[in-house]
């Protein structure tokens, strides 16, 4: 959450509060961002220092003990699986790496570059998933996902030749039960042994040579260019109807006015004008049909601009006490509030601190109705999950903040396919795991890039280069704000601008308000996706990726 005081526009916010919580690894810290260049994301080979380091792992007596996995194909998309349905027994083996806890081992094999995704439930006990260097005993990433009995889940990139140590294991001690493990990659991965063989087969040879997922055809006609990549302003601002037309795989010479023009819209809609959302409303594309989840302070769903623009969670039954749809969460009928001392189904604004209204603001970028009246929201056809973090106070921090890496996967989990990120927060393993995981299922992240004025984005926006998208302000003149951060050096970062400037939106107890950050750039963005998948729900998190900034305009040209 970040808003900017800007200069003749009566407002009386103060200048820079922005929540940077605290996942699971992380510490509560300020909003501040050196600028420094580099991701500042902790090497592989040294993200054991978050859990103990087991050396000469294999030499270990009893360590060597691996259980089998069976081959799968999945049919849609087809993908090298393997599963497992085993069980945690008194008489396992206790796991190294955590004090009483009983652990199952699952050798793999990298034979291609891959991406991987892993997961482990029980419903016995708090599953919690590691991946072992099998050479030096450390753990390269692992994941608990927080909560009794709860889903524990990984996704990443391996390369060729990569040698694993999948451990089925629990958060608590001497927990046994049954489990479920189940293995997923786009490359081709083998079961081994304790040796790690060159070759390994499955007993009766290799499973046949799964096709790979097929690749909409546009990823191949929008690439950025990274020369139009700038360090201030990315790949520029972007453009809903050359984005939306590029979904729908126009040629390539019809993207430069790809949908007729249509009126202007005027008044408080001008920033959609200059996005060209208008010509896209033309098509019959509101983003209906399209879950957004906005993590932030809570959504007031009171207001009539938002009142049927709210997720309904159909599988559970209003006020019952009851988890109905059994995913872990009681109520959870509109979303969830992940606030560490509440932890409950209320998701409305909890405090009367300016900065608690932030993601009701958010929350009516994306999708105000279209009701003649006050705004118009981006993709005025979506639902917007709401996610709150917790209470803000009046620096705008979350001093009690919920664990954000968790909100995301319950995003995942739960039908979201665009998240919402208008906020800051420090790395973590945890935090681009779940990024990663997102990703992986093509749940689209997007993430203000943060309002120091520094030079390039902080995190969560500097994942970018990976996964999801970054998003800069524009000011009213339609150039970079003095107080959003740049793009950095790296054209491999998918940084856009959007307006977040002055910017009115919806606030609690059916108010509007004014603010300005790259908070309020970031759902513009986010509305844009929505109308794109509407256009085509099949795009992947990096055909997105390419696509808005493929078609985006370099400010030099605008």
């Amino acid at each position: 959450m970040y808003e900017e005081l800007m200069p003749n526009t009566g407002l009386t916010d103060p200048v820079g509060g922005f929540p940077y919580g605290e996942g699971r690894q992380g510490a509560l810290a300020s909003w501040a961002d050196s600028g420094s260049p580099g991701l500042n994301v902790v090497p592989r080979q040294e993200t054991a220092l978050v859990e103990p380091v087991v050396p000469n792992y294999l030499s270990i007596p009893g360590e060597t003990a691996f259980h089998p996995l069976g081959f799968v194909q999945s049919q849609s998309p087809p993908w090298w699986r393997f599963s497992h349905q085993g069980e945690l027994e008194l008489w396992d083996d206790y796991n190294p790496q955590r004090f009483g806890s009983l652990k199952d081992d699952y050798g793999l094999l990298v034979t291609e570059h891959s991406k991987l995704q892993i997961e482990l439930t029980s419903s016995d006990f708090d599953a919690y998933l590691q991946v072992i260097d099998p050479l030096t005993g450390e753990v390269l990433v692992f994941n608990d996902d927080g909560g009794e009995g709860r889903d524990a889940k990984l996704a990443w990139e391996v390369e060729a030749g990569d040698r694993l140590i999948i451990r089925a294991t629990s958060y608590g001690q001497d927990s046994v039960g049954s489990y479920d493990l189940s293995i997923r990659s786009d490359g081709r991965i083998s079961p081994t042994g304790p040796n790690f063989p060159s070759d390994p087969t499955l007993g009766d040879g290799d499973p046949p040579n799964p096709t790979l997922p097929t690749q909409n055809p546009i990823t191949g006609n929008v690439q950025p260019d990274p020369a139009q990549f700038d360090q201030r302003s990315g790949y520029g601002r972007i453009d809903a109807a050359a984005a939306v037309a590029a979904a729908l795989n126009l040629a390539q010479p019809e993207r430069d006015q790809p949908f007729p023009t249509v009126p202007l819209l005027g008044g408080t809609n001008a920033s959609l004008e200059s996005l060209g959302v208008s010509q896209v409303w033309a098509q019959g594309f509101t983003g209906s049909g399209v879950t957004i989840a906005v993590i932030d302070s809570g959504v007031d769903f009171s207001h009539p601009e938002l009142l049927n623009r709210r997720w309904i969670n159909g599988d559970e039954i209003p006020g019952d006490g009851l988890d109905n749809d059994q995913n872990g969460y009681v109520d959870d009928l509109h979303g969830w509030n992940f606030d560490r001392d509440q932890f409950n189904g209320d998701i409305s604004p909890g405090t009367t601190s300016v900065f608690q209204g932030h993601g009701t603001h958010v929350a009516g970028i994306i999708a105000a109705a279209a009701n003649d009246q006050g705004i118009t929201g981006v993709a005025y056809g979506a639902q917007i999950m709401a996610l709150r973090l917790g209470d803000t106070n009046d620096a705008g921090l979350f001093p009690r903040a919920g664990d954000l890496a968790m909100a995301i996967r319950y995003a995942v989990d739960n039908g979201a396919k665009i998240i919402n990120l208008s906020l800051g927060w420090s790395d973590s393993v945890e935090l681009r795991s779940a990024i990663a995981w997102a990703a992986a299922n093509n749940v689209f992240i997007v993430s203000a890039a943060g309002n120091a004025g520094a030079h390039r984005p902080t995190t969560p926006a500097q994942y970018a280069t990976q996964w999801g998208i970054s998003v800069g302000a524009l000011d009213q003149v339609g150039q970079p704000a003095s107080f959003s951060n740049g793009a950095g050096t790296e054209a491999s970062l998918r940084h856009v601008m959007a307006p977040g400037t002055a910017i009115l939106s919806t606030e609690p107890n059916n108010g509007y308000r004014l603010r300005s950050g790259t908070s309020m750039a970031a759902p513009y963005v986010t509305g844009v996706i929505a109308l794109m998948l509407e256009a085509n729900p099949n795009l992947s998190d990096q055909q997105i990726r390419d696509i808005l900034a493929g078609t985006a305009v370099g400010l030099d040209s605008a």
